[in-house]
C-alpha cells in the first residue's frame, strides 16, 4: 500500500502513516457489510448512508442501519481507531436529545470485526455478538424513556395547576418545575408541592397553619 498523508483530528497536525486500507476501500467494505446486515435482520431494517461532507466521516467511513421502534446500529471503519476493524454498536433513546436513557453505570455492548473477513461472516458475527445484548438494553432504555415521559407529563400538569391557583398574580414557571412568585418559590412534583423561601404576613401564616393542621389531622 502507498504511504498516505492524512490530516488527523487532534490539533490539525499531519502525520505520515502506512494505511492498511484506503478510505475508498473502507467505504466499499462498510457499505457491503451494512447492506448485507440490513438484509439479514429483515425488511424493517434499512441502510442510512451519511453524506460525504459529514464531519465524522472525514476520519472514518461509517454507515447506519435503522430498525424498528427507533433502534439503529452504527458501523465504523477507518485508520484511526483499531485500523482494519469494523466497529459496531447501537444507539439508544435519549432524554430531550441530550444523553441516553440507559441505567447508570451499565456496560454498553459493542464489537470489533476483522474487515478482511468475508461479508457474510462479519454479518453473522455482529448479529451473534451484538444484537442480543443490544435488544435487551434497548428495551430497558425504552421503558425508562416511557417512565420519564409520563413523569414529565404529570409534573407539568401539576405545575400548571399551581400556576392557575395564583389567579394571574406575577409568577414565573421554569422548565425544571420550579415556580417563583412574590414572597417565595415552590418545587413541584406530580403529587406534592414544596414551598421554599416563603415570606408571608402573620395573618397569612396563621391561615397556612390552619390549612396544614387540617391536612395532618
Amino acid at each position: 500500500m502507498p504511504r498516505v498523508e492524512r490530516e488527523l483530528p487532534r490539533g490539525g497536525r499531519k502525520e505520515l502513516e502506512m494505511a492498511t486500507l484506503t478510505s475508498t476501500q473502507d467505504t466499499a467494505i462498510l457499505q457491503n457489510v451494512a447492506q448485507a446486515l440490513a438484509v439479514a435482520l429483515g425488511e424493517s431494517w434499512t441502510v442510512h448512508t451519511f453524506p460525504a461532507d459529514d464531519e465524522y466521516s472525514r476520519w472514518n467511513s461509517r454507515e447506519r442501519i435503522n430498525g424498528p421502534d427507533g433502534m439503529s446500529i452504527d458501523l465504523n471503519l477507518g485508520p484511526y481507531n483499531h485500523p482494519g476493524k469494523i466497529h459496531a454498536d447501537g444507539n439508544y433513546p435519549s432524554r430531550n436529545g441530550q444523553g441516553n436513557m440507559l441505567p447508570y453505570g451499565v456496560t454498553v455492548p459493542h464489537v470489533y470485526c476483522d474487515a478482511r473477513r468475508p461479508v457474510d461472516t462479519i454479518v453473522k458475527d455482529i448479529i451473534r455478538r451484538l444484537l442480543p445484548a443490544y435488544r435487551e438494553l434497548y428495551a430497558q432504555a425504552s421503558k425508562r424513556t416511557e417512565e420519564h415521559d409520563d413523569y414529565t407529563t404529570r409534573k407539568n400538569a401539576a405545575t400548571l395547576r399551581i400556576c392557575a391557583a395564583f389567579h394571574g398574580h406575577r409568577m414565573e414557571w421554569r422548565s425544571d418545575g420550579s415556580v417563583y412568585f412574590d414572597g417565595g418559590s415552590a418545587e413541584v412534583t406530580p403529587d406534592r408541592v414544596s414551598f421554599q423561601h416563603l415570606s408571608v404576613t402573620m395573618e397569612q401564616a396563621e391561615r397556612i397553619a390552619a390549612v396544614l393542621l387540617g391536612v395532618q389531622s
